[in-house]
């Protein structure tokens, strides 16, 4: 008898939860892809059974593996009578009976790019306690653990549930495996995955992938364009941003005022946010010279002195 969903839900965050017990970095569980405001999505529809994966999304930053070297391949799951999250295809480690001696319990992923996030959504769970829970593992560039965590499955055929995890820690490996349950390898069940959601690594958090990035260091919860960049890195204080020092003021606070016009334009932000950005420039130092006191005839005095 199949237990409630709710219960099904209750038991997957709870092994999810458990599964985060690596201290090597700080894992965490992401309930949906919804979790990744920055996410970008591979699916695998419109190919043909049984085409070869491994290299296939090279162009899109991905080689999928398995432990054997043996291939792995895109399936119609709809037309097996299943469902998917996104009709048709799928990605499993199925075998072929012409060129495939067997299946594979497990699926790595090697990313050409570092990660902050990765998830998928998988199935092909029966019922069978063969296949009780999927388990996914992150790895750095070195090869080390970073984390991992467990999803338990709800027992049927369909491509219906979502495992993913997000790291403090840069990551380029992931590896799926179907458990028993035990927790040991499964004996039978291929990993079955669709529509692959990551996020590419993020250091300063402003939304913009570093690949992408022209400014690093973005001050937490800044406004960036779409090259990552704040009206105040754009406009420093300190100088325009292709060299030197303000040659006064007025330079700055026109600079300022210029970009915060550029960000209304943009829709980035509104035209009370532009005028309190050139506002706090005016009232800033930013291109001002400093003080030189005035000479008093004392002081002349001194330099005339022999």
């Amino acid at each position: 008898m199949k237990p409630p969903f709710m219960l099904q839900r209750i038991v997957g965050l709870l092994l999810a939860v458990l599964g985060c017990s690596h201290a090597s970095a700080a894992v965490t569980a992401l309930p949906s892809p919804a979790e990744l405001t920055d996410r970008i999505t591979l699916t695998f529809n419109g190919y043909p059974d049984y085409t070869a994966a491994n290299t296939l999304f090279q162009n899109a930053g991905f080689t999928f593996t398995r432990d054997d070297g043996a291939p792995i391949y895109l399936l119609d799951w709809t037309s097996l009578g299943r469902e998917t999250t996104s009709p048709d295809g799928v990605l499993a480690t199925v075998r072929n009976v012409v060129v495939d001696p067997n299946w594979a319990t497990h699926l790595n992923l090697i990313s050409h790019r570092p990660l902050s996030a990765v998830g998928a959504w998988f199935g092909n769970d029966q019922g069978d306690p063969d296949f009780s829970r999927i388990r996914i593992s992150v790895y750095a560039a070195a090869g080390q653990l970073l984390g991992s965590l467990e999803v338990a499955a709800n027992s049927n055929t369909h491509v219906d549930q979502f495992i993913g995890l997000r790291s403090d820690v840069p990551f380029t490996r992931i590896r799926f495996e179907n458990l028993d349950a035990s927790g040991a390898p499964s004996d039978g069940y291929s990993v079955v995955i669709d529509d692959l959601v990551f996020a590419l690594l993020d250091a300063d958090g402003d939304g913009i992938a570093d690949e992408h990035d022209d400014c690093p260091d973005t001050a937490p919860g800044a406004i960036v364009d779409d090259h990552g960049c704040s009206i105040e890195q754009l406009a420093p204080c300190s100088g325009p941003p292709s060299g030197g020092t303000w040659n006064n003021h007025g330079e700055y606070v026109l600079a300022i005022a210029k970009t915060a016009k550029t960000f209304l334009g943009l829709g980035l932000i509104t035209r009370r946010h532009a005028q309190d950005v050139i506002a706090a420039a005016a009232k800033a130092d930013c291109g001002k010279k400093p003080n030189v006191p005035r000479p008093t005839p004392r002081s002349l005095e001194r330099r005339l002195k022999p």
